[in-house]
């Protein structure tokens, strides 16, 4: 591999296939249950990750769409993130037809989709440093594409940030 692979954290399986993700790295896994000693394909170029380590632990899972979700989390505790950062993704399983689904999202460690409505509930994880007690993690529900959770400018129930104003 000419890049270092960093430990992979998120894996998701469809139609035969094993999807593996680390940070900025994707590797598909064809037929892996029939052939355990598979050689991977790599679609690192096709999903365009940052490389950023920070708070890029990779969540994925497929959705009700058969599209491959992905968090993004933010390239630190607390700031104005890139474009390409805090937010959740959805991939055609090739990586081709990138869309936001969700933006505002410092730091999501899981997420599932409802049974019957089919919308995404994720969790997010508050900032830090702030005190013992604030902010609190947060259970959260996308209604439509594009939706915006308030990071970085505030956090669990609209409490505003004491560093980032907007």
């Amino acid at each position: 591999l000419a890049q270092k692979l960093v430990q992979p954290n998120g894996v998701a399986f469809q139609g035969g296939n094993l999807y593996v993700m680390a940070i900025n790295r994707v590797f598909r896994y064809d037929g892996i249950e029939d052939n355990p000693g598979v050689k991977p394909v790599e679609l690192t170029k096709e999903f365009n990750l940052p490389p950023d380590v920070h708070h890029n632990w990779k969540f994925i899972a497929f959705g009700p769409d058969a599209r491959l979700y992905v968090q993004v989390g933010s390239p630190c505790n607390i700031c104005e993130p890139s474009d390409q950062h805090a937010q959740i993704r959805r991939y055609v399983a090739d990586g081709s037809n990138m869309e936001v689904v969700a933006r505002g999202v410092r730091n999501s460690v899981g997420f599932d989709f409802h049974p019957k409505t089919k919308e995404l509930w994720f969790t997010n994880n508050g900032r830090d440093w702030v005190n013992d007690d604030l902010p609190n993690d947060t259970l959260h529900r996308v209604t439509r594409k594009g939706m915006h959770f308030g990071f970085p400018y505030c956090h669990a129930n609209g409490v505003a940030d004491i560093d980032i104003k907007k």
